[in-house]
């Protein structure tokens, strides 16, 4: 029986009674022991910052900012409540609060909490700080190896914990160098800012109440000791877990399951296959994130929830019977397989590709395999068949040779080669410019660092590293650059000069889809087009060139051309590639912590990846184990290292001897890293950023066959909005086609000339023959095919080229993710604060300098003034911060784009004249691709009503006649080709969402019980709304758009 707890405050000294604490108390019941709790108030310093709880949980919405509480505020909470509306019947009634916690971090001016939660954590606590633990103030919950210490961070780190929030330790390594874990459910935990911990002798739901070890007035609080600040700055600067193992101890994670791709297309199969999984799968294996953290509670485990930031880390609820879930702060739940799509960050209905997906992780880690059908797996077949043809390549001639070998070709030739990786077609080209003489030439790529390697094997000059701008029109001139500079070309410049289209497949992708061109493509590709067509001879090259592609640049230089399309079979060496499926992580990305744990144990990796973020924050870890290494991307391009190893990487690895290597995007195209055993493993890591061949590619540029490859890629690719997305050129075709002629209709509704109409037709039907266009809704249609299901792609691609291939599902490690994330939120930090005191730009930067010659310090000025032109007088604002900048450039690039258009669909007159100049007159351009205007979405809202959706006050249930409405006029095939939603969507709920959230708007809900008929009621989020951050920039718009200073 437990016993009662004696407190003693300044005033008074009271007993709290344990088994009145026990009782099932409810916020609308004043706690029984209220005045001790109100009492205990004059216990605690005034400069702590206190908030307000509900059973050790705060309940206030913004409590981590919020201004601070009075404690005659607090008490008054405790004794007499205040008034509430019930969330649940609407009615009104006193709600009270069970105590108060310390707001950790800034709010208290720099206080850490150090929570021993279990027995087990003591000895970890113990290892950490060696047993240097100053007295200071401390309480325990009473339960049994629980207690709290808490410490003051001295001035001078406090701004570099401004990022710091919390850190969780789970094992170490004794004296005996055995590795040593806590119990489950226990943890050693430090919180910092935007957390608290509640305070004696606020009530504790199992033991009945906190109290003091060493209460403020008995201990004051300490300073924070050395170990524990240097932990905290490692936490921040290095963003490595002293919890981690060293990398020479690790030891590789060991393969669990394997399983191929699943085939299965009939719905009672996969639902068969669902049930047998979840059948053969712990509650473990299945909710096997693992910052869940469960415990029991009764007949329920309960943890903490991926999606949302738990004080509690009791919201989400898993029934172990019946493998059911539940999260009480999203309000939302399920089965083993919605529990998957929640994990990817998708709440919609369980069906189609999303229920696929989610039963063929489940059934992947229960070890269950389907025959495999066709490569793809679960698509449809009609589908996976265009794709398929989308990669065929006819030759006129086919060769077999280990090294591509061919004569020169003719004057007036159109040449595409095909040949693997590795066969030489580099060193071929290089021949047969040496025999050419003096003939003139012109290499082209997609990026400014390509051909560097080649300019080298070649004798070319780049056009920006070699400042050849004025040798572009001499007949004899040999010059190597990316097509976005093709417009210091003439069209006479490329006379009789041989033009070269190294990665071909990648050049015409970067042509027509990529974003750096979307101002200029017009005037690119009509120059593209006369460097084709009046050029001597093309060669076309890449590894893996495609039919429609040398269609598309065989049709732009000249159909009469001859045309001599030439494939090497020989087979290249098989790689090993382990891919990496299953075992999700909260952020919808997936678990790679068991490949990370493999590249901290590799003595010499070799990492690829498509993010620039994940490239910076593994070289950062990197570094802080003690390695020395190169990474080239974007940022590190200009730098004299990456310029001479682009040059030659073999030579530059054989006498730098770099202990690892990563590389983007940015550095991939055009080089060849052929030493041999040199790199032991290669590491890949692909965020949806790149389609299949880019990916290959990237994993290609090691040469050596004996690398072992490790793989991890998302299911589905990152898409920019929610438009079209058929993976069939025709319907691409033919919706871009009618969004031109509908916009078209309602520009020329005013006209005067009776024959515009029928000129935009005309002019249409020459457009729908472009070649330009033809190509793009090819491409778009092999995109929208690989976005949707980029793993799956990737795995039938690897196979297809020969390659040794496996799905494998690894054991996630917990602390290894944390390690990553952390570094990765320090990167983003430390970026946001290197363009917040970046000095503006006092003129553009040169026309003729590319990404080679910017510094990374000019181009975080010209971010930080492009968006000071953005946001006018946004550098007067409280909001103007580094966390601003974080927010806008990092966490939500959409942020600004959102407002915008919520400024122009509230302000619609000054809308149609501010975005009338920047409307395209469609049937004028002979490319297509680029015509979705912004006034088109905000002629669609407007029309829609949205803008009386904007109400603070308006609240809706999915009965509402408003939203069926809505509902019905979102349908009209009009309207989704304005918005660019690929979809009608049949819930008036989900719908308004989606509008409302194009606007950069949320909704809120609370559910509502009258007359035994529960339903839930949404309105807009007023938190959302009265933002800071939004409101400042929508001031900001107000004196861009309407001129008000």
């Amino acid at each position: 029986m437990l016993a009662p707890v004696s407190l003693a405050t300044d005033n008074l000294s009271l007993r709290l009674d344990p088994a009145a604490a026990l009782a099932d108390w409810k916020p609308f019941q004043r706690v029984p022991e209220a005045e001790a709790i109100a009492g205990g108030l004059g216990e605690i310093p005034l400069h702590w910052n206190l908030t307000p709880l509900r059973d050790k949980r705060p309940y206030r919405q913004g409590w981590q900012t919020e201004p601070p509480l009075k404690r005659s505020e607090l008490a008054a909470l405790v004794l007499h409540g205040q008034r509430c509306t019930s969330r649940s019947t609407g009615k009104p009634y006193t709600g009270f609060t069970s105590g108060y916690g310390l707001r950790l971090g800034d709010a208290s001016g720099g206080l850490v909490a150090i929570d021993v939660d279990g027995a087990s954590a003591e000895p970890l606590l113990q290892h950490l700080s060696g047993g240097n633990l100053p007295a200071t103030t401390s309480w325990t919950s009473g339960k049994p190896g629980r207690r709290q210490l808490l410490y003051q961070i001295p001035e001078t780190l406090q701004i570099a914990l401004k990022e710091f929030r919390r850190a969780t330790f789970t094992q170490y390594r004794d004296r005996e160098g055995c590795d040593r874990h806590t119990a489950p459910g226990e943890l050693l935990e430090i919180r910092y800012n935007r957390h608290q911990s509640a305070l004696p002798p606020s009530r504790h739901p199992e033991t009945g109440a906190y109290r003091w070890l060493r209460s403020p007035q008995d201990a004051p609080v300490a300073v924070a000791p050395e170990w524990l600040c240097d932990l905290l700055r490692r936490e921040v600067e290095t963003a490595a877990l002293v919890v981690a193992l060293p990398a020479r101890d690790r030891q590789p994670t060991p393969i669990r399951r394997r399983d191929g791709l699943l085939g299965s297309t009939k719905p009672g199969g996969l639902e068969e296959l669902l049930q047998t999984s979840i059948a053969r799968l712990s509650v473990d294996e299945i909710y096997s994130w693992p910052g869940h953290q469960f415990r029991d509670c009764g007949k329920t485990l309960r943890g903490f929830c991926p999606q949302h930031q738990s004080q509690s880390g009791t919201a989400f609820a898993v029934d172990p019977e019946t493998k059911e879930w539940y999260c009480f702060g999203c309000e939302v739940g399920g089965g083993p397989a919605q529990y998957r799509q929640f994990l990817r960050g998708d709440r919609g209905p369980l069906q189609g590709r999303a229920f696929a997906d989610s039963v063929r992780e489940l059934a992947a880690e229960a070890g269950l395999t389907q025959p495999q059908g066709n490569a793809i797996g679960l698509l449809p077949d009609r589908a996976a068949q265009t794709w398929q043809r989308s990669q065929q390549f006819t030759p006129t001639a086919t060769i077999e040779q280990p090294f591509f070998d061919w004569p020169v070709p003719p004057s007036g030739a159109f040449v595409a080669v095909k040949s693997g990786l590795g066969t030489g077609k580099t060193a071929w080209l290089g021949r047969v410019v040496d025999r050419l003489g003096d003939e003139g030439w012109v290499a082209l790529g997609h990026r400014n660092s390509l051909l560097l390697q080649s300019c080298e094997r070649w004798g070319f000059e780049h056009l920006h590293v070699d400042d050849a701008f004025d040798r572009v029109g001499k007949s004899t001139s040999k010059i190597a650059l990316c097509v976005d500079s093709l417009l210091h070309f003439r069209a006479e410049d490329f006379v009789d000069k041989n033009v070269i289209l190294d990665e071909a497949m990648a050049i015409a992708l970067h042509l027509l889809v990529g974003g750096t061109l979307k101002r200029k493509r017009e005037a690119v590709l009509r120059r593209f087009g006369a460097a084709l067509a009046r050029a001597r001879r093309v060669f076309c090259l890449d590894g893996m060139l495609a039919d429609w592609c040398v269609d598309y640049l065989h049709r732009i230089a000249g159909s009469t051309r001859e045309l001599i399309k030439i494939e090497n079979g020989h087979p290249t060496p098989p790689l090993t590639v382990d891919l990496l499926a299953g075992n999700w992580d909260g952020t919808g990305s997936g678990d790679r912590s068991a490949l990370l744990q493999k590249l901290w144990a590799s003595p010499q990796p070799v990492v690829c990846t498509d993010s620039q973020l994940e490239a910076e924050a593994l070289d950062r870890v990197l570094q802080s184990a003690g390695s020395i290494g190169l990474r080239v991307d974007s940022k590190t391009i200009c730098e004299p290292d990456v310029q001479e190893f682009l040059r030659d990487p073999d030579r530059f690895i054989g006498e730098r001897q770099p202990e690892y290597l990563i590389y983007t995007p940015s550095a991939e195209a055009g080089i060849d890293i052929d030493i041999r055993d040199y790199f032991s493993d290669q590491f890949c890591f692909f965020f949806g950023v790149l389609q299949t061949n880019a990916q290959l590619q990237m994993i290609g540029r090691i040469r050596d066959p004996q690398v072992k490859r490790w793989v991890w890629c998302r299911g589905s690719g990152l898409r920019e909005g929610d438009g079209d997305r058929s993976p069939f050129p025709q319907q691409i075709a033919r919706k871009l086609e009618e969004f031109v002629l509908q916009e078209g209709l309602n520009l020329l509704e005013d006209a005067t000339d009776p024959d515009a109409i029928a000129r935009l037709v005309q002019q249409l039907a020459s457009a729908r023959e472009d070649a330009h266009h033809q190509a793009f809704c090819i491409l778009k249609a092999i995109e929208n095919y690989e976005r949707a299901r980029l793993r799956d792609c990737l795995q039938a691609s690897l196979a297809a080229a020969g390659h040794r291939v496996r799905a494998i599902v690894l054991d996630p490690v917990a602390s290894v993710s944390e390690s990553e994330r952390s570094a990765r939120e320090c990167i983003k930090t430390a970026n946001a604060e290197a363009i917040f005191n970046a000095p503006l730009l006092s003129a553009p930067l040169p026309r003729q300098r590319s990404s080679l010659q910017v510094p990374p310090a000019e181009r975080n000025s010209a971010v930080k003034t492009h968006l000071l032109h953005l946001l006018p007088g946004i550098e007067r604002s409280p909001q103007w911060t580094p966390g601003f900048v974080r927010r806008v450039q990092f966490d939500d690039r959409q942020f600004v784009l959102r407002q915008e258009l919520f400024w122009l669909v509230t302000h619609p007159a000054s809308a149609r004249e501010l975005l009338q100049v920047n409307i395209p007159v469609p049937g004028t351009l002979a490319f297509l691709g680029d015509l979705r205007s912004r006034w088109s979405q905000v002629r669609a809202l407007t029309d829609l009503g949205v803008d009386s959706l904007l109400d603070l006050e308006a609240e809706w249930t999915a009965n509402s006649p408003q939203l069926r409405l809505l509902v019905a006029h979102c349908r009209s095939r009009e309207q989704r080709l304005a918005l660019g939603l690929g979809r009608s969507e049949s819930d008036p709920i989900r719908c308004l969402r989606r509008l409302l959230q194009v606007l950069g708007i949320r909704l809120e809900r609370r559910r509502v019980k009258r007359n035994r008929d529960r339903f839930e009621i949404y309105r807009i989020d007023r938190h959302a709304w009265y933002d800071s951050d939004r409101l400042a920039v929508l001031d900001c718009l107000d004196r861009r758009w309407l001129h008000d200073p």
